[in-house]
């Protein structure tokens, strides 16, 4: 939907940036890319599909 791959990343380290396949962007930033914009990076948004009611996000 997002993008963004699971890493094992959480809360704890979400400012981060881990690399991997998640590039250059903390868990932090991918989710407050989605949360502007719908994905958890610019790059990937001819990839992503909109989120089903179970997985949207407060916008706010």
């Amino acid at each position: 939907m997002c993008c963004w791959e699971d890493d094992g990343q959480d809360d704890d380290d979400a400012d981060e940036v881990w690399g991997g396949p998640n590039g250059e962007i903390s868990l932090t930033e991918g989710r407050s890319n989605y949360k502007a914009f719908g994905a958890s990076h610019k790059a990937y948004l001819t990839r992503v599909r909109p989120p089903r009611p179970d997985e949207l996000l407060d916008r706010a």
